[in-house]
């Protein structure tokens, strides 16, 4: 099997699963090109110099920012893929490329299956923006044109469902971590206690854990303006791990709240590693997020989760009181609830639910377990 993937950007959060597909197609005697868009893009913290392999091929292209959106053109294209001689093509990101356009409505092999991977779902707390019907109408002449879907959950098949009915095939995509790395937060939650102390963060407090940009998106003013009405939220200190436009806002709720929020701005995998290990709560109370891979990096590294009904992977990582808690950020009094639960919680139930959270990462989103069905549903075409 010859698999073109393409993608926008590298990001380091994918590398693991294309290399694990790598690594398999190989010993299918199969082979695998990730075409990429370009090298980098605002807000993403590298380029593609820093996460390049032997089978990722950056294309020469254009791309200009309209009102915060990227529109990216490579008008070689058609010519890479063709010379590639793939029997599948998965189109990962967005429809709205002019790259994607380009590539689904060119004169095609028929014996060349397109796939698109789509991640989007229509669980979001804040209405969507009305759609210009023209724009639709393309949206879907577009999707049309796919052969199949790679789909990564339940919200995501209901979007498709709703938008296209039954039309093509759907396989199971969840997105994938480094499964491997991510656990070894586990062995060093032995050394907490020195974490905590390295980092300044307190050590007697219960540390909920947040790597996400500070943006408007991810619900955190609204999470914050409601933590500060939790009974015994002294007790209590968040972790933040990013950077973003809303950091002084959220630095004014803090303060305004008397909060202990520590901002930590980007950071590493090794260094989220250690945050994970030293947390006792992973929380992403996002007002929309496709299929976020943090709160599969969490489970991973065996913590409870406490997210959004609007997180689109909660369904297939969160079984509620369980292993975490799941509510709508709109509601103030849920958000309480949620919170006040954790920070009440015995640390039997801690310690079990970051076990059950473990046990679900690793029965649904083990990365070579997963690539490997994957690739046998591609197989079975």
């Amino acid at each position: 099997m010859r698999l073109a993937i393409l993608t926008n950007i590298l990001t380091p959060y994918r590398m693991r699963f294309y290399n694990e597909l790598n690594t398999q197609l190989r010993l299918m005697n199969g082979e695998l090109c990730v075409y990429v868009m370009t090298d980098e893009l605002p807000l993403r913290p590298w380029t593609y110099e820093d996460l390049k392999e032997s089978f990722t091929q950056l294309i020469p292209g254009k791309k200009i920012l309209i009102r915060g959106m990227d529109f990216i053109y490579n008008p070689s294209i058609t010519r890479e893929i063709k010379r590639f001689l793939p029997d599948i093509v998965i189109i990962a990101g967005s429809w709205t490329y002019p790259t994607v356009w380009k590539l689904l409505c060119s004169k095609r092999n028929n014996n060349v299956r397109y796939f698109f991977w789509v991640e989007s779902h229509e669980r979001r707390a804040m209405k969507a923006k009305s759609s210009n019907k023209c724009v639709s109408v393309f949206k879907k002449y577009l999707y049309m044109k796919f052969d199949g879907y790679c789909l990564p959950g339940i919200y995501a098949e209901e979007a498709m469902d709703h938008f296209i009915g039954n039309h093509g095939q759907r396989l199971r995509l969840p997105n994938l971590v480094d499964d491997v790395s991510y656990q070894n937060a586990i062995s060093k939650r032995k050394d907490a206690y020195e974490l905590r102390l390295k980092y300044g963060i307190p050590v007697k407090k219960r540390v909920f854990f947040c790597p996400a940009r500070l943006l408007k998106l991810k619900g955190l003013d609204l999470f914050l303006k409601s933590a500060g009405n939790v009974k015994g939220i002294s007790n209590a200190c968040f972790l933040l791990a990013g950077e973003g436009p809303m950091k002084k806002e959220l630095q004014d709720i803090a303060d305004k709240q008397n909060l202990d929020v520590h901002f930590m701005g980007y950071c590493n995998q090794d260094t989220v590693i250690e945050f994970y290990a030293l947390s006792d709560f992973f929380f992403l109370p996002s007002l929309q997020d496709c299929n976020p891979l943090s709160a599969i990096e969490a489970a991973f590294a065996g913590l409870p989760l406490c997210v959004s009904i609007y997180t689109g992977n909660s369904p297939e990582l969160i079984q509620p009181y369980k292993n975490g808690v799941v509510f709508d950020i709109l509601d103030p009094e849920e958000v309480q609830d949620c919170i006040y639960f954790l920070l009440n919680a015995s640390e039997e139930w801690v310690s079990n639910a970051g076990r059950e959270s473990l046990a679900i990462a690793r029965n649904s989103f083990s990365c070579m377990n997963e690539t490997k069905k994957f690739l046998a549903q591609l197989q079975d075409g």
